[in-house]
């Protein structure tokens, strides 16, 4: 859960500036792995990773009370997300019943960046949201390289007899799952006026 604000105020007999940016760099990795391990179970076994992140960014900027105000506001975030549950090389996995092998991710981002100029003779103003996201989710299960036409490395071994309680969704045997959910509300607004002109300016990427 993150929550990032960033604000500026102006106020000057002839120039007023004010700028309000919120500027964020996320990176989350989680993995879940069985590598070079022998696992025997008598009933399901799961192997999960998950990342869910909540976040809610906000800048504002207002200049008043100047002949001349030129304000701005921005949010920018940078968000790479990597999630991978895997039965590694070298592994053994084994169970009569079920074996999931599942990866998910949740991303939530909330953001509003507004700014209000308001100069006695000119007002500027301008207000972007900005984002780049990157969201992987990996469930694998690895092989070998074949090379020449031969088998380089040791590829997992796992069996599942599809005995017992099934898996949440109701399936039996072997199951990999991978998924992504992004949801995004992001919100832009100015506002600038003056005596002889105002110009604004908002924009969403």
């Amino acid at each position: 859960f993150i929550v990032s604000v960033a604000g500026a105020l102006a106020t000057s007999g002839k120039l007023g500036v004010g700028a309000g940016v919120d500027i964020e760099e996320l990176n989350n990795h989680v993995h879940a792995a069985i590598t070079g391990a022998e696992v025997t179970a008598g009933g399901n076994v799961q192997l999960t990773s998950s990342d869910q992140q909540d976040i809610y960014s906000f800048a504002a900027a207002v200049s008043l009370l100047s002949n001349v105000t030129l304000d701005g506001a921005a949010v920018v975030w940078d968000i790479d997300t990597d999630t991978q549950s895997t039965i590694g090389s070298g592994a053994k996995v084994s169970t009569p019943d079920n074996l999931l092998i599942t990866s998910s991710g949740d991303l939530w981002l909330f953001e509003v960046a507004g700014q209000v100029s308001g100069g006695k003779d000119v007002g500027f103003g301008a207000s972007g949201v900005v984002n780049t996201i990157n969201a992987t989710s990996k469930a694998t299960v690895d092989g070998c390289i074949i090379a020449n036409g031969t088998c380089v490395g040791t590829p997992a071994d796992i069996s599942a007899g599809g005995n017992g309680t099934p898996t949440a969704d109701a399936n039996r045997g072997v199951l990999l799952a991978a998924s992504n959910k992004e949801t995004l509300k992001t919100f832009a607004a100015g506002a600038a006026g003056g005596g002889k002109a105002g110009v604004a300016g908002s924009a969403v990427v």
